[in-house]
C-alpha cells in the first residue's frame, strides 16, 4: 500500500509533537515494508526553513532577555533571581540545536525508508496550474502535483495523510484525489487506523 505523507509528517518526527508516536510507527511500516511510505523530495528540505525560522525566533528572545538580565544583575536584590533567569534563557539556544541534530536523525532515516518524489519539469508545470485551478498556494501545490504524479487511479488503493486540512480540503482536490483511488486524511490516528485494516487479512 502507497501512503503519501508531506512536511508536516516530517515537522511532528523532528519536533516529536502530538503525533510523534503514530508518525514513527508509519516509519516501522515502511522499515518492514508493510507499506510504501512516500512523500516529495521539496518536504525533507521545507521542514529546515521552520528550524531556521524558529532559531533566529529564539536566539532575538535570548539577545533581548539577556540585555534585561544583565540590567536587573546590576540591582543587588534581584541578581541572585536574574542569575536563575539566566540559566533557563540558555535553554532557548540549546532546544535550537537538539531540533537542528533531530532534523538530521530524522532525514537520515527517510531517505533509508521512504520513497522521494523527485521535482521534475512535469510536476513544477501542474504546480503552477494547481495554483490557479485550485487556489493552492506555491508550496501546497508542489505537494499536491507530486503526490497526484504517484497516485494511480487502476492501481492498489492509496491514502494521503496530512495535518493541512486548511488547504486540502478543498472539494476539487478531495475529487482529484478521489479520483486517483487516494483515500485522504487530515489525522494521522485515522489514517494510521485504516492502514492497518488494509493491511490486516480477510478471515477465511
Amino acid at each position: 500500500m502507497n501512503v503519501f505523507v508531506e512536511t508536516n509528517f516530517v515537522l511532528e518526527l523532528i519536533f516529536q509533537r502530538d503525533h510523534y508516536v503514530v508518525c514513527q510507527q508509519l516509519v516501522e511500516m515502511a522499515e518492514k515494508r508493510e507499506i510504501t511510505l512516500s512523500l516529495p523530495a521539496y518536504s525533507v528540505v521545507e521542514p529546515y526553513e521552520s528550524i531556521i525560522r524558529r532559531r533566529k525566533s529564539r536566539r532575538q528572545t535570548y539577545d533581548a532577555l539577556s540585555r534585561e538580565l544583565a540590567d536587573i544583575t546590576r540591582s543587588m536584590p534581584f541578581e541572585e533571581k536574574a542569575n536563575e533567569l539566566a540559566q533557563l534563557t540558555g535553554l532557548l539556544i540549546q532546544v535550537g540545536e537538539v531540533e537542528q541534530n533531530e532534523a538530521r536523525k530524522v532525514i537520515s532515516q527517510l531517505l533509508k525508508v521512504a520513497t522521494l518524489i523527485d521535482l521534475d519539469n512535469a510536476i513544477l508545470q501542474d504546480a503552477l496550474s494547481a495554483q490557479e485551478s485550485i487556489s493552492l498556494g506555491p508550496q501546497d501545490a508542489v505537494v499536491f502535483a507530486s503526490i497526484m504524479s504517484r497516485a494511480d487511479a487502476h492501481g492498489a488503493p492509496s491514502c494521503f495523510i496530512t495535518r493541512n486540512s486548511k488547504d486540502f480540503s478543498d472539494p476539487v482536490v478531495v475529487d482529484q484525489f478521489e479520483q486517483c483511488n487516494c483515500k485522504l486524511f487530515f489525522d494521522f490516528e485515522r489514517g494510521c487506523s485504516y492502514i492497518r485494516h488494509k493491511l490486516t487479512p480477510n478471515p477465511a
